[in-house]
């Protein structure tokens, strides 16, 4: 515990910059990121703490029993399932952003106009779903193998980082900016780290991950467009300003999403099927005999 009162790492400090600099922007920017940030942690919730909660003791007791190779299996397995995960619920939440914001929070105070500004930021703010992802998983397997002051130095680390890097971005984009420096702080700690991480259990093992965000990519973006056509083409039937109508959008863009996603993954599923019947070369059944 010691470690984590000291260090004053990025993920504790995130929420204080994002106040301080929301402030700087002007009047309303600090509620709007701050229910936009609030708005993507629910995904991070649902995928990436609950998969470090359940991941943790099992990652626990296999360092305990000195079985480091099922460990880190046992990481890269969670990871990748968090990765393609999160960076589904990435697109969807980027390309609703702005009926979500309508349904959860657009009442008699907050505007159309505040909607807008915190669609804006939870734009880019989602981007940051998969990077919380993999941080929830590698941050508990450090914690795992009883490397507390790993994650929390590269944490202050990212810090002293992050100052510059929020005013340069406050000051030329404004809410997007803090929003956007927000995230590019976050991707820098995971990848430093993840490399840290894989270092000691074998970079090769990154090519997996790689593969899984290389397959998960595509069909988010597919998706992703599907649920920002189909929100859009909604709004052409109901009004999209109304209470209706972005209920509407959030709920025929999440089916277009998922009808996307699964036709790809049944369309990549059939494709790894039949590569697989396919006969063997004469090269390959040489290497064989």
């Amino acid at each position: 515990a010691i470690p984590l009162m000291i260090g004053q790492s990025i993920v504790v400090l995130d929420e204080t910059f994002m106040s301080v600099f929301g402030d700087r922007v002007g009047d309303g920017a600090q509620t709007h990121l701050q229910f936009a940030r609030r708005t993507m942690f629910v995904p991070i919730g649902v995928i990436a703490q609950a998969a470090g909660v359940a991941a943790y003791p099992a990652l626990a007791r296999l360092f305990a029993a000195g079985k480091k190779q099922a460990m880190a299996d046992t990481v890269d397995k969670t990871v990748g399932y968090v990765l393609a995960l999160s960076m589904a619920a990435a697109a969807l939440l980027a390309a609703l952003s702005i009926p979500v914001v309508r349904v959860l929070f657009e009442r008699v105070r907050f505007t159309p106009e505040d909607t807008t500004a915190t669609a804006s930021a939870l734009f880019f703010y989602a981007l940051a779903i998969p990077i919380w992802g993999v941080l929830q998983i590698v941050t508990r397997a450090f914690y795992a193998r009883r490397q507390m002051w790993t994650p929390v130095a590269v944490g202050t680390g990212a810090t002293v980082v992050a100052v510059p890097l929020y005013i340069a971005l406050e000051a030329s984009l404004g809410l997007r900016g803090v929003a956007l420096a927000s995230v590019s702080v976050l991707a820098l700690y995971t990848v430093v780290l993840a490399w840290l991480w894989y270092s000691t259990v074998g970079l090769d093992r990154l090519v997996k991950l790689g593969t899984v965000a290389f397959r998960a990519f595509p069909l988010a973006v597919a998706g992703g467009f599907a649920a920002w056509a189909g929100a859009w083409l909604i709004g052409q039937v109901i009004d999209p300003t109304s209470f209706a109508g972005a209920v509407s959008a959030v709920l025929v863009g999440t089916a277009a999403f998922a009808a996307v996603a699964a036709a790809g993954a049944l369309t990549g599923y059939r494709l790894v099927a039949a590569g697989n019947q396919l006969p063997a070369t004469s090269y390959q059944q040489e290497a064989v005999d």
